[in-house]
């Protein structure tokens, strides 16, 4: 017979068996609902700084800034250079890359891009949300296929902000369990034993959809891109001129930015229909700096985003030519 402090122990023990099951499964633990290492789990990240950002069930990064779960928000806090625009960004500019050129010159990057072409508005209003004022922001200014500069927020950024906080959060921790749950089932159990489970509803050996965000940066990791190369071949002539509706909202960007005290500096990451008329054409009418970088040369593995080797190099050489800038001189000087 079980006297009370056995039983005591056996619930305590038993409570923290289950609590550590629960957050090695789920990825969480209680500070800021950040996670934990994915322990060599396929289809992963190298370590606990990633969150699920999109798989096969759509995307989850939207509602992860916008609601300020886990950690993002803080991270952006401390950033001195703001990087805006959509997914092309967020594969375009490495984040490693970035994070090497930081350490060494002691400011701090943070890529607030978003996928499903998502416009200006909804990281701007991020931005006013949380009271955050960077020091420059950097913009990728396409005024082709996926335009920027338009107040018709995707449907996912619609969604986000209509579900609220709660079921933002229970959405995310929903599917990020799931998916780890599917991650345990490919790496550790045997085919045999797979096989009279129910079907996976995807192969994760073969899913390449797959992308985590980094909290402390807000880049996605690269490290499970296909190694694809198809070349960059601009079509000589297409019409990506900005209309007069991009450039007032040009403008209100630009109204923006300046009431929060940060700078613009504007480029355009390479693609199929990367734009440099029209993005310089931009710059100007923002009175901006602008870092023009030729397609030529790059490679993308889907025809719209950068190889991690391409966006590599284009991080290298966008680098190079803001330390040679008045902005990038301010800045260091200023923290120093």
């Amino acid at each position: 017979m079980i006297n009370k402090k056995e039983g005591k122990r056996f619930l305590l023990v038993y409570g923290a068996a289950v609590t550590l099951g629960f957050c090695f499964i789920t990825g969480y633990v209680f500070d800021g609902l950040d996670g934990i290492t994915y322990a060599g789990l396929k289809k992963s990240p190298p370590d606990n700084d990633w969150y699920l950002a999109y798989n096969y069930t759509g995307t989850l990064d939207h509602g992860v800034i916008y609601w300020n779960i886990g950690s993002s928000i803080k991270n952006l806090e401390k950033a001195d250079v703001v990087i805006l625009g959509n997914s092309r960004v967020l594969i375009g500019f490495d984040w490693h890359t970035l994070e090497v050129f930081g350490k060494k010159h002691g400011i701090r990057f943070f890529n607030l891009g978003f996928g499903w072409s998502e416009p200006y508005i909804y990281p701007m209003m991020i931005l006013e949300r949380y009271n955050i004022h960077p020091k420059i922001v950097i913009i990728s200014a396409d005024t082709g296929f996926g335009r920027f500069f338009t107040d018709k927020l995707s449907p996912t950024a619609k969604r986000t902000i209509k579900d609220g906080k709660i079921k933002t959060a229970m959405s995310y921790f929903s599917r990020s369990v799931s998916w780890r749950y599917l991650l345990l089932r490919s790496t550790y159990l045997p085919d045999r034993l797979n096989k009279i489970l129910p079907d996976l509803p995807v192969d994760v050996d073969d899913d390449y959809r797959t992308f985590y965000r980094s909290r402390v940066s807000g880049g996605w990791y690269l490290g499970l891109i296909p190694a694809t190369n198809k070349p960059i071949n601009n079509p000589s002539e297409f019409d990506c001129a900005p209309t007069d509706e991009e450039l007032a909202h040009a403008d209100k960007l630009l109204a923006q930015l300046n009431q929060m005290g940060a700078t613009p500096l504007l480029t355009i990451t390479p693609y199929t229909q990367s734009c440099l008329a029209g993005a310089e054409l931009v710059a100007e009418r923002m009175k901006s700096r602008f870092i023009k970088i030729e397609s030529k040369g790059y490679n993308t593995w889907d025809g719209d985003h950068m190889t991690p080797e391409s966006a590599r190099r284009f991080t290298e050489e966008f680098l190079r030519q803001f330390e040679r800038s008045d902005l990038f001189l301010n800045l260091v000087g200023a923290k120093n």
